[in-house]
């Protein structure tokens, strides 16, 4: 066997070296979507072209993380990539002795401060923690209010798949010193500034939303759900009146739209796997695909490697198939992701899975190399990109349902506050705040049944769209 495999290695590469070098992959909608920016062998350069996508209309003085940026200095940034990463935001390398955010280390008087109202003596930490970011927290709500954010996309090897992404986790920091202060300003009267701040959280989330990454999306749920909390602990404590909601509903409609997750899978994770074939387009780079394949060919040897390398180095191997069936599976995702109905849409991701576990047993064919044709081949390469894609979008979208199903709740609880200061008793139904208080009554957004809400006496109590979401409101 492995005679024959040499064999066919020195076959193979004999004839490829007689061939002129030129791009395996053709440039197009159907296969790399974007037309550019190329490379120096003529493959589109899909870091380049999602970085140009992603800072398009963006200056530094527009951008929300330059300023954001200046306050956590090089944390998170490889020294390797300094100055370049901060060439690309258009901004000086900060001085080393400039005052930067300093992070909480208690992290049990953290979750206190960020989730409910809270008083200086009851958790001293925080407090002190809150005083020594003070003078960063202005700058904050000066930064998000920026239209814009945009995180230089830094590729280690020039690959998508390796772009670091070094201010997920610390904005989810500035969120917990917005989350900290405006509890802090709720427990001490001033409504006005937990407002300003619960504003700030939501403008950092749809920024980081607005991303490339389903990781970013989630992030952005985590802290569009702490300015969620600040509103329904001022919801519990405060009956603002309409006049108050209207208000509050017009800050919000400066909020930046918040990025679909079919949006997302539509962007990164179509740039990603394409960006994989091409890759190995490029370099007929065995060592990724080997790497990829670990779970899956577990003994994959170094000859079958090698000869494996050969076979798609031949130019029979049409990488563009690979490409097209790349975009038309992305396309499936980004429908299924559209699908409103739950039952609908849970059987569009049923199809999902299993095209993807029929994908990861025909990569098992890899085995059988030496007996594939190249058509076989290309559809093993088409199993493999398939079944590398997220797992996980439905899990996502489930989690983006779960936060718009919560902002649902909050906004009726707003309704039934503003009902409730115009001296009316709890409604029996959320239908009669229709059309003064709500346009309509939305349902729940995981399961489309209505809203849950009941009446105690002066309570009334809001659950959605998970068990574990509760506002309760109580009438003096």
């Amino acid at each position: 066997m492995v005679r024959l495999i040499v064999v066919a290695i020195l076959l193979s590469s004999s004839s490829v070296h007689a061939q002129e070098k030129k791009p395996r992959i053709r440039v197009g909608k159907d296969t790399t979507v974007f037309l550019g920016p190329l490379n120096d062998s003529g493959y589109v350069d899909f870091a380049a072209a999602l970085d140009q996508r992603m800072k398009k209309g963006v200056t530094p003085a527009t951008n929300a993380n330059a300023e954001l940026r200046k306050l956590l200095g090089f944390e998170g940034i490889s020294s390797k990539y300094t100055s370049e990463y901060f060439a690309a935001l258009g901004i000086p390398v900060p001085d080393a002795d400039e005052q930067f955010y300093v992070p909480m280390t208690n992290r049990n008087e953290l979750d206190s401060a960020t989730n409910r109202p809270w008083k200086v003596e009851e958790l001293p930490d925080a407090a002190e923690w809150l005083e020594r970011n003070n003078q960063l927290l202005a700058k904050v709500r000066s930064a998000v209010a920026r239209p814009h954010y945009y995180t230089p996309l830094v590729p280690q090897d020039g690959r998508v798949m390796e772009i670091l992404l070094p201010d997920i986790q610390h904005s989810r920091e500035f969120a917990r010193l917005l989350a900290a202060d405006a509890m802090l300003s709720l427990e001490s009267g001033d409504e006005a500034g937990a407002l300003d701040n619960s504003l700030a959280m939501y403008r950092l989330s749809s920024h980081v939303g607005n991303g490339w990454t389903l990781i970013e999306l989630l992030v952005s749920y985590a802290i569009r759900r702490m300015a969620l909390n600040v509103e329904i602990e001022y919801l519990q404590s405060v009956q603002p009146s309409a006049a108050k909601r209207k208000f509050w509903q017009r800050k919000l409609k400066s909020v930046p739209k918040l990025r679909t997750v079919s949006e997302s899978v539509d962007i990164g994770e179509r740039f990603t796997l394409l960006d994989i074939v091409s890759a190995v387009a490029q370099n007929a780079d065995t060592s990724m695909i080997g790497g990829m394949l670990g779970e899956e060919i577990p003994d994959l040897t170094a000859a079958e490697a090698l000869l494996l390398k050969v076979r798609l180095n031949k130019p029979a191997f049409d990488f563009n198939r690979i490409m097209i069936a790349t975009n038309k599976h992305c396309d499936q995702m980004v429908a299924v992701l559209k699908i409103a109905d739950p039952e609908k849409r849970k059987a569009g991701f049923e199809l999902i899975r299993k095209r993807q576990l029929m994908a990861k047993e025909g990569v098992k064919r890899i085995k059988s190399l030496g007996t594939l044709t190249d058509r076989e081949l290309e559809q093993v390469g088409i199993d493999f990109i398939v079944g590398l894609a997220s797992p996980s979008i439905e899990r996502v979208r489930e989690a983006e349902l779960k936060m718009q199903g919560q902002q649902d709740v909050v906004d009726i609880a707003w309704a039934l506050s503003a009902w409730s200061a115009a001296g009316n008793q709890w409604p029996t139904e959320l239908s009669e705040l229709v059309p003064k208080y709500l346009p309509s009554v939305p349902n729940n957004r995981l399961t489309n049944k209505p809203v849950r809400y009941a009446v105690d006496g002066k309570s009334c109590e809001l659950l959605g769209p998970a068990e574990d979401f509760r506002i309760v409101l109580t009438q003096e």
